[in-house]
C-alpha cells in the first residue's frame, strides 16, 4: 500500500509501498569494470579487438575476418542488448558483452563476449560476464541464457561447470579449424540457480558506482578484482 509521508494538511510526498521502494536498477559497476553503451566511437576499436590475430578465432566471425564495412553492417544483427566493457576509472573500451537470439516468448537467449587480448585470463571479463548476465535476468523475464563454447574454447568455462552453468547438448564434430572437425558445446546458465549463487549475490547487489565490491566467498573479505572469475567450485 502507498503511503504519504508528511502529516493532513502539510505538502504530502509520496513514499511508495514496502515493493516500489526495494526495487532498484541492476548494478552495471563492479570492482574493476563497468558496463556502457556502445557509441560510433568504439566502433573502431571494437573492430581492432576482433580482427587481433589472438581473437578472431574465438569469435563469431571463427577466422574469416571481416571488413570493416562488413562489420559495421553486421554489428547488430540478432542483438537484443550489447554493451562495451571499460576499466572502472577510464573509459577505454576493452571488451564487449552481447544478448543475440532472445526468444522472449519462450525465456531463452544466447550470450558472448569478447575483450582485447591484454586482459583475456585476468578474470576482467568474468566480471564483467557477471554484471551483464545479471543486467539480463533483472531486465527481462530470461529463464535460461546458452552459450556455444567449441571444444578448444571449452577451458575457459571450467572453474563455473556444474556450479554456474552447465552443459544442455553437444554437435559433435560440428565446427571445422586448424585443419580438423571440433565439437560444439552448448552450455545453459539458468536464471534461479545464478542468482543465487553467492558471490553472484554480492556482485549484483553493488551500488550503480560499484562502491560496494563483493566479498571473498570464503574469507567474507573484501578482495580486489573479485567478481565472475572467482566463482571456482567449493572445497
Amino acid at each position: 500500500m502507498s503511503v504519504l509521508a508528511n502529516k493532513p494538511g502539510e505538502n504530502q510526498t509520496y513514499v511508495g509501498n514496502a515493493a516500489e521502494r526495494s526495487a532498484h536498477g541492476p548494478a552495471l559497476s563492479a570492482t574493476r569494470v563497468r558496463l556502457r553503451p556502445v557509441i560510433q566511437a568504439d566502433i573502431a576499436k571494437l573492430y581492432a579487438i576482433v580482427t587481433d590475430e589472438k581473437v578472431a578465432w574465438r569469435w563469431r566471425f571463427n577466422g574469416q575476418l571481416p571488413g570493416y564495412e562488413q562489420f559495421v553492417a553486421t554489428f547488430n544483427a540478432g542483438v537484443l542488448l550489447q554493451l562495451a566493457v571499460t576499466p572502472r576509472d577510464r573509459d577505454e573500451v576493452i571488451g564487449l558483452v552481447v544478448c543475440y537470439n532472445a526468444d522472449l516468448r519462450n525465456g531463452v537467449a544466447y550470450f558472448a563476449m569478447t575483450g582485447s587480448p591484454r586482459v583475456i585470463g585476468t578474470g576482467v571479463l568474468m566480471e564483467a560476464a557477471g554484471l551483464f548476465l545479471g543486467y539480463l535476468f533483472s531486465t527481462w523475464p530470461l529463464r535460461k541464457i546458452y552459450l556455444e563454447a567449441l571444444e578448444f574454447n571449452l577451458s575457459t568455462y571450467a572453474t563455473g561447470m556444474g556450479r554456474y552453468f552447465s552443459e544442455a547438448g553437444c554437435l559433435k564434430d560440428h565446427h571445422y579449424f586448424d585443419g580438423r572437425y571440433w565439437d560444439q558445446h552448448i552450455l545453459v546458465i539458468d536464471r534461479e540457480e545464478f542468482l543465487s549463487a553467492p558471490v553472484v549475490e554480492r556482485l549484483l547487489s553493488q551500488s550503480a558506482d560499484g562502491s560496494a565490491p563483493p566479498a571473498d566467498e570464503r574469507s567474507g573479505q573484501v578482495q580486489p578484482g573479485v567478481g565472475l572469475g572467482r566463482l571456482t567450485k567449493k572445497e
